[in-house]
């Protein structure tokens, strides 16, 4: 009769156990059973639960701290206000504002948007965006001065800037630009104004009237008036040295520097004296003989 197998050896983790069937009593039948757990140490148990303690305590830090740093409001509406408006509602509400700045019709300073738009939450802390207007688009302002009426204008309406006129005496050609404001190359509003002096030609004076006074008071008046006598005597029945033509007429206008045509009488002599004062202290006579009697 063959012999049972040997049980095997014992191991760390079962206890071999031998016992007899009781079916056959020849036959040994081999239990294992897990080893006993050892018990645990007091010590482990209170270290254990001072470590979940520790481990709930860091979770509810944790989790206020989350919800401090989450804390939102809702932004101020800053379009419409000046940038110094802004930025002090931006304040006060606890954010920060940034500045971007556009050409727009709005006047410089003004804010036109915002991000995040009014109403919006956003962390305490964070920050703004303002668009804030700088004026009107700006250009360079042409060189006017020297130029025509007409050329001035066009160059000017490129550069989409409105020309105001202001007529002045100028012994330059009538029409001609004289000076500007703003000066060439100076920044200005797109539609803004240049103001331009546009000469009208030199000044224009009226001849006096000079026909029945004396030669001296009619000297004096044509050279106070920038005129230059032309003074003609000639024989005549009139009171000596009385001016008894003029040319041209009394009431016209000349040019500051024309000549004005006197016949004074030089009473019954037969000789004719043209005098030309050139100014107030230089005059020019010139005898000659009348033609006719």
């Amino acid at each position: 009769m063959a012999q049972p197998p040997p049980p095997p050896p014992p191991s760390d983790r079962t206890t071999v156990v031998e016992e007899v069937d009781p079916a056959y009593p020849g036959r040994r039948v081999v239990v294992e059973e897990p080893p006993p757990r050892p018990r645990r140490s007091p010590w482990e148990w209170v270290v254990a639960a001072l470590m979940a303690a520790a481990a709930i305590v860091f979770l509810v830090l944790w989790l206020n701290e989350r919800n401090e740093a989450a804390k939102t409001r809702a932004v101020p509406n800053l379009v419409g206000l000046s940038q110094q408006q802004a930025q002090a509602e931006a304040t006060a509400g606890g954010f920060e504002l940034g500045i971007a700045r556009r050409a727009s019709e709005s006047r410089a300073g003004t804010v036109l948007e915002q991000a995040p738009r009014p109403g919006e939450e956003l962390e305490e802390g964070g920050r703004m965006l303002a668009v804030v207007s700088s004026g009107r688009q700006q250009v360079a302002v042409p060189q006017l001065v020297g130029l025509t009426r007409a050329a001035a204008k066009r160059l000017a309406d490129t550069a989409q800037l409105t020309v105001v006129e202001r007529s002045v005496a100028s012994a330059k050609p009538a029409g001609t630009i004289l000076a500007q404001t703003p000066s060439a190359g100076e920044q200005a509003e797109v539609g803004g104004k240049v103001t331009v002096n546009v000469s009208r030609g030199p000044r224009l004076v009226s001849v006096p009237t000079l026909r029945g006074v004396s030669v001296d008071q009619a000297i004096d008046e044509l050279t106070s008036a920038g005129l230059v006598p032309r003074v003609i005597r000639v024989p005549s029945s009139a009171a000596e040295d009385t001016v008894i033509v003029q040319d041209p007429a009394p009431g016209e206008r000349l040019k500051p520097g024309s000549t004005v045509r006197i016949n004074v009488s030089a009473g019954t002599t037969s000789t004719v004296q043209e005098t030309v004062t050139i100014t107030t202290a230089t005059t020019e006579t010139v005898e000659t003989v009348p033609t006719t009697p």
